[in-house]
């Protein structure tokens, strides 16, 4: 329709968005196309004498409309307009797909007011990262050898926790190389949990792993837990016993002390409405967990964990300076993934190069081996 006056005013706002929105994404992809043939300027040192970025056409009813003196000025605007509203169609989309995502988890209980989603990435999260304050990312995790610093397992997650790692990692080292019948593996105690254990125990992996010490003097770690007895001893040298109703071969248990009212410290370890403090014991996850602190404080745990800091940190470094790794730069955890695995094979690409280059004994080694030509070999 020419004559806009006949418009009504909803039809002339939906025209003016939907021409904006064309002005914006022809603007988009001329800006794109630009950049593009600069890079390839850049790396073949010939300029592309037949570009089409000048004074492009852009085929609009109301930009055909205006006269030429004006057209720059309008553009301009329409262009901002068109920005605008491509955003705000991104952010009502992700809003119901977060509403969406809420629904199918927590059913229709209200979203909580601090509920968030990216619109950039709706499927990064919101993480406290250790020098970097809060940012919108993803979590990477790396299996590194303690000879070579080679990574031989890597993953990426949008969970800002540490302990769901561990399995996925182990398993993409097993699934790309093969790994030695019974491997040796350390790790923080973000990785501290039952569930890790466990897998360790049964997949005959060596497993040492740091532990969580809480600051408080009352905590549930500070409860010593005799098991031929089967009772708790507090910080005050007090005895915790099962209660009354504790049954055999359930999953928790309830150990309790009624010495609790005439203790020095009862205001500190307890919050209890009747001041009795009370130790819940998962049964069989506690039972890894204190042989796994065990395992961890005798000399050759202590020797493995100190490696952590000689090993594994040394990789970020570089990965992070060298490799210049500060962000990734793929949007979804899919390829956010596979990019931080492509900068793993970078890594051990320039680590693999250098001991071919600086090694005589390992170069000979893989020449022998026939995975390099001879007639490659500088």
């Amino acid at each position: 329709m020419d004559n806009y006056d006949q418009l009504s005013d909803k039809e002339l706002k939906e025209l003016i968005l939907s021409e904006s929105k064309k002005i914006y994404q022809d603007t988009k992809a001329q800006h794109l196309k630009k950049l593009k043939e600069e890079k390839i300027a850049l790396f073949s040192g010939k300029q592309e004498q037949n570009s089409t970025i000048n004074n492009p056409k852009q085929d609009s009813k109301i930009l055909n409309r205006v006269n030429c003196n004006n057209k720059e000025d309008v553009k301009e605007t329409m262009d901002s307009i068109g920005f605008k509203a491509v955003r705000f169609e991104k952010m009502k989309n992700s809003k119901e797909l977060l509403e969406e995502n809420w629904k199918k988890e927590n059913g229709n209980t209200k979203i909580p007011n601090k509920t968030q989603i990216n619109f950039t990435d709706p499927e990064s999260s919101i993480m406290t990262t250790k020098h970097n304050g809060v940012q919108q990312c993803y979590n990477n995790f790396a299996l590194v050898d303690d000879k070579a610093h080679i990574i031989t397992g890597a993953y990426t997650t949008n969970s800002p926790g540490d302990k769901q790692a561990f399995i996925p990692t182990v398993e993409h080292a097993e699934s790309i190389s093969t790994l030695p019948e019974r491997i040796t593996i350390g790790a923080d105690a973000g990785f501290f949990s039952a569930n890790n254990i466990e897998y360790s125990i049964k997949n005959d992996i060596d497993f040492f792993v740091s532990f969580p010490v809480s600051n408080s003097s009352y905590a549930k770690d500070k409860f010593t837990y005799n098991t031929e007895n089967d009772w708790y001893i507090c910080p005050e040298d007090r005895i915790l016993r099962p209660g009354k109703n504790a049954r055999k071969g359930t999953k928790t248990t309830v150990y309790k002390t009624e010495s609790c009212p005439d203790c020095p410290s009862q205001s500190r370890c307890t919050k209890a409405k009747d001041g009795i403090r009370k130790i819940v014991r998962e049964m069989a996850e506690d039972k890894l967990r204190e042989i796994s602190k065990e395992k961890a404080l005798t000399p050759e745990g202590r020797e493995i964990l100190r490696m952590r800091k000689s090993v594994p940190e040394p990789v970020w470094g570089n990965m992070k300076q060298r490799d210049d790794l500060v962000q990734l730069h793929y949007r979804g955890l899919d390829k956010a993934g596979k990019e931080f695995k492509l900068r793993c094979v970078m890594h051990n690409l320039r680590k693999l190069f250098k001991v071919f280059a600086n090694n005589t004994a390992a170069r000979n080694t893989i020449i022998k081996m026939g995975t390099v030509p001879l007639d490659n070999v500088i």
